[in-house]
């Protein structure tokens, strides 16, 4: 028998008024076994993330925001967001972006790094690299002067406000192969990053990241 136009509206009220993340917290000790303790972390884990991503959902700013988290936490806040997923994924029929697989970077993309930092240039300043090489005139005027420009040893890179920065061409070469900036299809006014936060994606990687990962390779 069909429901009524009253019994329907009915229904979207509780279905409006109905928490979800109480119905998150119980399928969590119903249907996984987890604790109530537990549950109630996993759901505060996953709320935040939503909140302060803002509907912004998507496995880059997965990435950007749970890099941003000091390292003891971020394994906790993947953990819960996958939970939180497979709850989406099988009650509400809604599927999520998921964090990307393969996140750790590569030594040589590290390596890549220092040898830029170590000419004197700061890790925000890195961060806003753009793979754009400069060849105007001011670039002829450097290669007067600096055989190493001259010879191709050192490139002459852009930042959006196209100051300039003298980068070795061996690093130059790994961070744009393994940036994969080519392959991005959004509006090609926006910069292409020498160094994205993830291969072929649109934000730059946070200067805060580019000093740990230095840091903690010198410490290794």
């Amino acid at each position: 028998m069909d429901i009524t136009d009253k019994e329907y509206d009915e229904i979207q009220k509780e279905s409006e008024a109905r928490d979800i993340w109480v119905d998150f917290r119980q399928w969590l000790i119903d249907d996984q076994g987890v604790a109530k303790a537990t549950a109630r972390t996993y759901a505060t884990q996953s709320r935040r993330i939503l909140r302060e991503l803002d509907g912004d959902i998507t496995s880059e700013s997965l990435f950007n925001w749970v890099n941003c988290r000091p390292a003891t936490h971020r394994t906790p806040f993947r953990s819960s967001w996958r939970r939180y997923r497979l709850f989406m994924e099988k009650k509400h029929k809604t599927t999520l972006a998921t964090f990307p697989q393969g996140e750790s970077i590569p030594a040589e993309i590290i390596a890549a790094l220092a040898l830029i930092k170590n000419r004197g240039i700061g890790s925000g300043s890195i961060g806003k690299l753009t793979i754009k090489q400069d060849d105007s005139a001011r670039r002829d005027a450097l290669a007067k002067i600096n055989r190493d420009v001259e010879h191709g040893e050192l490139l002459v890179i852009l930042d959006p406000d196209n100051s300039l920065y003298l980068i070795p061409a061996d690093a130059y070469k790994t961070l744009i192969e393994w940036g994969k900036q080519g392959s991005r299809m959004d509006d090609s006014e926006n910069p292409r990053w020498l160094v994205p936060a993830l291969p072929g994606g649109s934000d730059a990687m946070k200067a805060i990241k580019i000093t740990r990962l230095i840091r903690n390779a010198k410490a290794e």
